[in-house]
């Protein structure tokens, strides 16, 4: 089985998207083609059933040329199965056009079947778009498990207090900012968010102290 999916947005939501579609090749046995942003394609070789990326930006307003030759290439590829993670009239259009017989959408008229969507920890979220295919999906056998040890032992490098952690690591090249710009960022950080704890990677005697 061929399997398309369109995927807009950025790197993060192509990578919360990761779970479902990774059931839906395996347990389908088919391969996948993905159209999202090329500045996103590294999301997807993790994994693997990933036959090609397909370079198309959603968010950019494309024009009619643009969706006409996304349109010639997924007729070309013979797809059985698409789910649209995509919205907008212009999708749509291109969707019912596209001779692929199963259409898996939350929105739109040329949907074959419909997404109930689901609310929760966002990549089981996307169970919605499986059960129509007759998968289930259970995201959380997925995720990395770090031993408790390891865990309190990277506490120790912590600054103390509650709040969330800024990680801010200078590039030894002279893109960089200049000291001065660090220390003025370091400052304004500390007068706004005065919760806010502070980690200097690649710590270096030219780095801003906290």
């Amino acid at each position: 089985m061929r399997i398309l999916a369109l995927s807009p947005g950025s790197m993060q939501r192509q990578l919360i998207k990761l779970p479902a579609l990774s059931v839906v090749t395996s347990q389908l046995g088919g391969s996948l083609q993905i159209a999202c942003a090329t500045s996103n394609k590294g999301a997807w070789r993790l994994l693997p059933a990933v036959e090609k990326v397909i370079p198309f930006t959603f968010n950019s307003n494309p024009s009619l040329a643009y969706w006409s030759n996304l349109l010639c290439t997924i007729r070309k590829q013979d797809f059985q199965t698409c789910l649209n993670f995509a919205k907008g009239i212009a999708i749509g259009l291109m969707f019912s056009i596209s001779h692929i017989p199963t259409r898996v959408a939350e929105k739109g008229f040329s949907r074959t079947e419909n997404v109930a969507p689901k609310k929760g920890w966002p990549p089981q979220k996307f169970e919605s778009y499986l059960k129509p295919l007759g998968l289930s999906l259970n995201a959380d056998s997925l995720k990395l498990s770090i031993p408790k040890a390891k865990l309190e032992e990277a506490k120790h490098f912590y600054p103390p207090g509650h709040g969330p952690i800024l990680m801010i690591s200078r590039q030894r090249s002279s893109n960089d900012l200049t000291n001065k710009h660090w220390e003025s960022f370091v400052k304004k950080a500390k007068a706004k968010k005065a919760y806010l704890r502070r980690v200097f990677l690649n710590t270096s005697k030219s780095n801003p102290e906290p």
